[in-house]
């Protein structure tokens, strides 16, 4: 298993959307939501909203055994939820899956755990 982090600049004026769109993720979209993830092989997900010097900035955290499978599926799936969370992620943080940035989600340098750490 592995864990990915994302740092997602949230657009100005966007924070409270933000908090809706999740309120609404865990609420009324809540089965499509786990089945996505499940379908994505997401065993745990973390969300935080930081207020930085910069604006805010939503932090996500997944687990799953190949993040950037796990990402490529997120782009691909024709799944009405992940099509909707696709969306709120452009109108939100500017992300389109389609056309990521270069470099994008970044490239892992170390992992520590307490049985060992390794150099990538």
């Amino acid at each position: 298993m592995s864990g990915l982090v994302l740092a997602l600049p949230v657009l100005p004026g966007k924070s409270e959307l933000w908090r809706r769109a999740i309120q609404e993720m865990l609420d009324s979209r809540l089965g499509a939501y786990e089945a996505s993830r499940q379908a994505q092989g997401v065993t745990r997900e973390i969300g935080w909203l930081a207020q930085t010097r910069q604006g805010e900035i939503a932090f996500v955290y997944l687990e799953t055994a190949d993040t950037l499978a796990t990402l490529a599926r997120l782009a691909e799936s024709g799944e009405a939820f992940d099509c909707w969370f696709r969306q709120q992620l452009h109108d939100i943080n500017g992300v389109d899956l389609d056309r990521p940035a270069p470099g994008w989600p970044g490239e892992l340098i170390y992992e520590w755990n307490c049985n060992h750490s390794e150099e990538y």
